[in-house]
């Protein structure tokens, strides 16, 4: 077996087959709607959606899988809890997606695994990441963090691809977002099950237009 560390990284990478490259994170309905025309706006857009949505659901339910890795009922919660937060149809299958298919490919407590393959518990991509960096002996920040950067990458990619972005500009954005990101891992994990949600109507709204689009680059 390779290194945690190793794991890690190619788990997070976008060469890892979840088709993560496929997902806009929400940036391409935001496009759509105008919401975002420039680079500046897009870098608004990622610090946002990070700060106000990844930071508040997704990075929080990682740590908490990680503490409940062998505790199947206890997962079975966390998931229904972050799938019934994301109000959007699109994003809710989109975390279940990438969820399921990393499910495939790493390591999973088998009774985690049948209740999602049974349809019991729907697999959402932050519980699957928590889970398997548990069972991968990664600690939790670790997890957490590396679980920020890819999502964060993905972004950057994803506006890369929908507005004028260049590499550099891309690469300068990931900079500053990974220096405010060791005190988003902290506040994330330092939250309840129960505290988990977060407000932001005009990304969900856009998100849901996309649904709809008669033309689009990306699933969500």
């Amino acid at each position: 077996m390779g290194s945690p560390l190793w794991r890690l990284l190619q788990t997070t990478d976008s060469l890892f087959p979840t088709g993560a490259f496929s997902h806009s994170g929400g940036l391409e309905g935001l496009s759509a709607d105008g919401v975002l025309k420039t680079a500046d706006d897009a870098e608004r857009g990622i610090d946002e959606i990070l700060r106000l949505s990844f930071a508040r659901i997704d990075l929080p339910a990682c740590g908490l899988a990680h503490r409940a890795a062998q505790d199947v009922g206890r997962l079975i919660e966390i998931d229904a809890w972050v799938d019934s937060l994301k109000a959007p149809r699109e994003a809710r299958e989109a975390g279940r997606s990438l969820g399921r298919r990393r499910l495939k490919v790493v390591a999973a407590p088998d009774a985690y695994r049948a209740v999602v393959e049974a349809g019991r518990s729907p697999g959402q991509q932050a519980v699957v990441t928590g889970v398997h960096a548990a069972l991968e002996g990664i600690s939790r920040d670790e997890a957490m963090l590396a679980f920020a950067y890819g999502t964060a990458a993905g972004l950057v990619a994803s506006a890369m691809k929908l507005l004028p972005i260049g590499q550099t500009r891309g690469q300068g954005l990931l900079t500053r977002l990974g220096e405010a990101m060791p005190g988003l891992v902290q506040a994330a994990d330092a939250m309840a099950l129960e505290e988990l949600g977060s407000f932001l109507p005009f990304f969900d709204i856009a998100q849901m237009r996309h649904e709809h689009a008669r033309t689009r680059l990306f699933i969500s």
